[in-house]
């Protein structure tokens, strides 16, 4: 009888997560902005182009204006949660724990990478552009701006990491590739910058016994 609650209990929470994820990525990816929600109504538009009506358009418009495209890291989340339950390993407290801080990280993340990169041009909502606009302000000019901003990219690993519930090992594993690469990227700089010195010094001498 225990076996078969435990059962009917995974059983009930795959479909839960599983539907919640599916009702969140239908919404999102049928969402029209001209759609009537809680930031624009028109009142001569009765008519919601979203697959789930005006409750889907609400909620994607909110996703959207909020977190911008990481709003499917809900419904990836959701979805991985709710196949982890079918194989018998449910998520722990800090799986959810850190989800929300997750969420932060990627907005800040990606939002940064848009402004830097032309190419790259993607808006994670209200969120990104508001810690971007803080960050600025506060850390802009600081010579400590670019330590912080590759501790936050390692925090960003490390909270992912423990979102969707890999193991220590694999943390560990992860940290040691991390590590690893940082050494070699400082290295090959730390060399190409002595041989550039090196290379400038050999230059100034050459110059100098030819003009004696």
């Amino acid at each position: 009888n225990s076996k078969i609650k435990e059962n009917l209990k995974k059983t009930l929470f795959f479909f839960l997560l599983s539907l919640l994820g599916t009702f969140i990525l239908i919404s999102l990816l049928s969402s029209n902005p001209l759609d009537n929600t809680f930031f624009q109504f028109n009142s001569m538009s009765d008519n919601s182009e979203n697959i789930l009506g005006i409750f889907g358009s609400i909620l994607s418009d909110f996703l959207l204006n909020i977190f911008g495209p990481v709003s499917y890291f809900f419904c990836f989340f959701l979805f991985f949660n709710a196949f982890r339950i079918v194989l018998g390993k449910p998520a722990n407290w800090h799986s959810w724990f850190f989800f929300p801080l997750s969420i932060v990280l990627l907005c800040f993340i990606l939002e940064s990478i848009s402004e830097k990169i032309a190419v790259f041009q993607i808006s994670t909502g209200i969120l990104g552009n508001g810690l971007i606009i803080y960050f600025d302000h506060y850390l802009g000019d600081s010579e400590y701006a670019k330590i912080i901003y590759v501790l936050l990219i390692l925090l960003l690993i490390l909270s992912v990491i423990l979102t969707f519930n890999i193991g220590f090992k694999e943390i560990k594993n992860s940290f040691l590739i991390i590590f690893r690469s940082l050494f070699y990227i400082l290295f090959f700089i730390g060399r190409s910058l002595n041989l550039t010195s090196s290379k400038n010094i050999l230059f100034l001498s050459k110059s100098s016994l030819e003009n004696l």
